[in-house]
């Protein structure tokens, strides 16, 4: 495949396609209208028409009708589809989106205190209106860890614990980091986790890391995403690394005990 068009520059309604389902208008050179339909999540290109969203995104609109990439005032029909179900995310083919641009993608691990971004589509269409509204989330990475715990991830794949939570209407976004001139994709929002102790309730938003891609061979593909999209080899099968503390990264203090 040739390499994809890159975005340069953070524009949010170019590069974030909300997941929508409707009845298709065969006869429309626009395909749908966007009057109508109901958003369940976010989707985001990853080059040559090809679209990367949530597993459970995909089926929640499949379940209802016809499924399409809603973009600003239209949406185009989806194609093709393929589940990595056991990592929750599903791969979509849109040939009308076929030149969206495309973030670059970052293959290292964040750290603790890394600043990320997401938007997406909670609560996106506007009923005055009758157009999709894009929201923007902004924090810090918690933790990166094996995703256990989590039903919709039986895999138990390496991800990221957020400092914000993900609304319905979020998953399938792509977790961008800021640090270096150009946001990357660093992860696929897919979940929120709930805890809950002595009475005190936190949500995090959960981001599988997009690594988990080098490891899955696609059939909407013919051969492993790695290869086709990323020109590089596939990744075997593995746990995250640890990750230390920066904050505990220091010397032992001096033991005023001792003789």
């Amino acid at each position: 495949m040739s390499s994809p068009v890159r975005s340069h520059r953070f524009r949010p309604l170019d590069t974030h396609f909300s997941v929508v389902a409707g009845e298709y208008q065969s006869d429309s050179d626009r395909g749908f209208e966007c009057s109508g339909l109901t958003v369940y999540g976010t989707s985001f290109a990853l080059g040559q028409g090809y679209f990367l969203t949530a597993a459970h995104t995909l089926r929640n609109a499949a379940s209802r009708g016809t499924v399409a990439l809603g973009h600003r005032t239209t949406a185009c029909q989806v194609i093709e589809s393929e589940y990595f179900d056991d990592i929750d995310l599903a791969l979509l083919r849109c040939t009308r989106l076929r030149d969206a641009p495309v973030f670059p993608v970052d293959f290292e691990p964040l750290a603790w205190f890394a600043p990320v971004q997401a938007c997406g589509y909670p609560l996106a269409v506007d009923p005055q209106r009758l157009t999709l509204v894009i929201r923007a989330f902004r924090g810090t990475i918690v933790v990166r860890r094996e995703l256990y715990g989590i039903p919709s991830l039986p895999a138990q794949p390496e991800g990221y614990e957020l400092s914000f939570s993900a609304p319905q209407g979020l998953s399938g976004a792509p977790l961008l980091n800021l640090r270096g001139a150009v946001p990357a994709v660093s992860g696929v929002i897919v979940a929120n986790q709930r805890s809950e102790a002595e009475g005190d309730v936190t949500q995090f938003g959960i981001a599988v890391d997009i690594r988990e891609l080098l490891r899955r061979r696609s059939t909407l593909l013919d051969g492993w995403i790695s290869e086709r999209l990323y020109d590089r080899r596939p990744l075997p099968p593995g746990r995250p690394t640890p990750i230390r503390n920066p904050l505990l990264n220091r010397p032992d203090p001096p033991n005023e005990d001792a003789e």
